[in-house]
């Protein structure tokens, strides 16, 4: 993974926003999770744009996956081969909380590394709440908040304004 997320805002294409809702509700009430895509090459500043994800399976075990997740650093690797074919990088992570807040656990903040996006899902048995997007700083290790940007092209997701969320 040699992608670089410098951004402090994301868009991402409202049909990749949709399917990860889907992915996620679908889990519940175990912590889903997957994989963040944008273009390879992007010269991303100030926003990072999602354009693409990928579901991976949770991991953890038993009860840990009601509250934790992990995905396989071999099948990590592999989708990492098989997107950069379609000239696409990793740019983050997703996953959900079920029945909780969509801030980074301590075991979220441990795993997190510095400079990728990681976008977390609240989910109940009654919504999918508007994502929450964060990264890890590398000076003092902490997680910031990136804004859910508005995008100036079709199918992008417009959150701000419209955020429902925990």
């Amino acid at each position: 993974m040699n992608s670089n997320v410098a951004g402090t805002s994301i868009e991402i294409d409202n049909t990749v926003l949709e399917g990860i809702r889907s992915h996620v509700a679908g889990q519940y009430p175990a912590e889903a999770c997957g994989v963040l895509l944008k273009q390879i090459g992007g010269s991303e500043v100030t926003t990072v744009r999602i354009r693409q994800f990928c579901m991976a399976e949770n991991c953890s075990q038993g009860s840990d996956s009601l509250d934790s997740y992990r995905i396989n650093p071999l099948r990590l690797f592999r989708m990492e081969q098989y997107w950069s074919e379609f000239g696409f990088e990793v740019a983050g992570f997703y996953h959900s909380h079920p029945d909780r807040r969509a801030v980074p656990s301590d075991r979220d903040l441990d795993g997190m590394i510095p400079e990728l996006a990681y976008m977390i899902f609240s989910v109940t048995p009654e919504s999918v709440y508007a994502p929450r997007v964060w990264k890890k700083t590398m000076s003092d290790g902490s997680a910031v908040e990136m804004r859910v940007a508005a995008a100036k092209q079709n199918n992008i997701l417009t959150v701000p304004g419209d955020r429902k969320e925990r």
